[in-house]
């Protein structure tokens, strides 16, 4: 019988453990939090009623992880917070433990094929853009705050695809994830609390594209300069190794590769025209040859960075063969996400907008250039260990 830890007993933990234990594996859940902690949380009741359910097979450790529990333990599922430089983490790789995620979990178990979205900015937009061009035939999950691995086991009959958010932190645990189709946003410096370096943040996001081939296709913003180089990387199959214990890129064929610009005209990929009555149309760009799709008119995606979010679907969509009337419909039906460049209300004549997801330098700064006219910008969060002096030549600049 297979023995599984899983870390952590929020959401995605437990539901992690209750899928393990569905497949008949005994299961450990350990948390770093007291007992008397985790018996007051919000996820308790579910850890109970799973407890009453499989009785011995699930057991818990809480207040640490000690590495006595790795004992004949055959897989460890850490959460997407869990660095995977922590002593404990490295202590089960060397012991030849296989360390995994949720996400790869789900993607093992989804029967219908994956569109995944990644990137430092502008995940959570693509992906709730996509989610309504493919209305009832699409579900969205992932780091967008539902569990994966949750939603593909109740999938209802008319869902053709699985969009996920997918997360430097997720891909770090990934072993066969593959996605049909994969889209890189962009990177800039991001979680250097958590990752070590930027080429390591890098390398986890390259994770996405390293099993795919000729049958799946690979996205890129073309606006970005490391996208790019990561674009190139995947077309010479030199996409970087991760570290010991998880597999290495695997070069079975080239994924196809489409791009998107907001900038300027891309080969093979979506941007934009502009024509004689200065109106801007959605172009794709094939072998050469130029096809207006129809005019850009979404209010709901103003500024170069969401109009980026919007061009990233569309070149999906088109990839999966979505008519443009679904194309079309979707991005009118999209509205700007909670605390992103949200309203929140207006004083005096003066509005106030919530942006604060804008959680890195490159995302303030795309906010800040998306408004017109005079601005006061309030900053503030958690440092995640970058130059902020960019960000205040942004500002300045702005």
């Amino acid at each position: 019988m297979v023995k599984s830890i899983v870390l952590g007993t929020g959401r995605s933990g437990l539901a992690v453990a209750g899928f393990l234990l569905d497949q008949g594996h005994t299961v450990m859940v350990s948390d770093r939090s007291s007992e008397s902690d985790v018996k007051a949380s919000a996820q308790w009741p579910e850890f109970e009623a799973l407890q009453r359910q499989y009785g011995e097979k699930l057991e818990w450790a809480l207040g640490g992880h000690p590495p006595e529990i790795l004992q004949g333990c055959d897989q460890l599922v850490i959460s997407p917070g869990v660095p995977i430089h922590a002593p404990f983490i490295q202590e089960a790789l060397q012991r030849g433990v296989k360390v995994t995620g949720e996400m790869e979990l789900a993607f093992v178990r989804s029967p219908k094929p994956v569109i995944a979205v990644t990137g430092t900015n502008g995940k959570s937009t693509t992906c709730s853009v996509l989610g309504e061009m493919l209305d009832e035939q699409g579900i969205v999950g992932g780091n967008i705050g539902t569990p994966l691995l949750h939603q593909v086991q109740h999938l209802s009959p008319q869902v053709e695809w699985v969009v996920a958010e997918v997360s430097s932190f997720q891909l770090a645990t990934v072993h066969t994830f593959r996605p049909r189709i994969g889209i890189l946003t962009n990177i800039s410096p991001d979680h250097l609390d958590h990752h070590k370096t930027l080429e390591e943040y890098r390398s986890a996001k390259s994770r996405m594209f390293a099993q795919m081939d000729e049958n799946d296709t690979a996205i890129f913003c073309w606006d970005d300069q490391q996208a790019r180089e990561m674009m190139e990387e995947a077309l010479s199959g030199t996409l970087p190794e991760w570290f010991d214990g998880f597999p290495k890129p695997a070069r079975k064929g080239t994924p196809k590769i489409r791009c998107y610009s907001v900038e300027e005209k891309v080969e093979n990929g979506v941007s934009f025209t502009i024509d004689e009555n200065a109106c801007r149309w959605v172009t794709r760009y094939v072998e050469g040859v130029a096809e207006k799709l129809f005019p850009w008119d979404f209010d709901s995606l103003p500024g170069k960075a969401m109009m980026s979010n919007g061009l990233a679907a569309i070149t999906a969509a088109l990839e999966i063969g979505l008519p443009l009337e679904k194309i079309q419909s979707g991005l009118r039906r999209f509205h700007p996400l909670h605390y992103r460049m949200e309203l929140a209300g207006v004083v005096d004549g003066i509005s106030y907008v919530n942006d604060s997801k804008a959680t890195n330098i490159e995302s303030a700064l795309a906010s800040v250039r998306a408004v017109e006219g005079e601005l006061a910008v309030i900053v503030g969060g958690k440092d995640k260990g970058v130059d902020y002096s960019s960000l205040a030549r942004g500002l300045k600049n702005s």
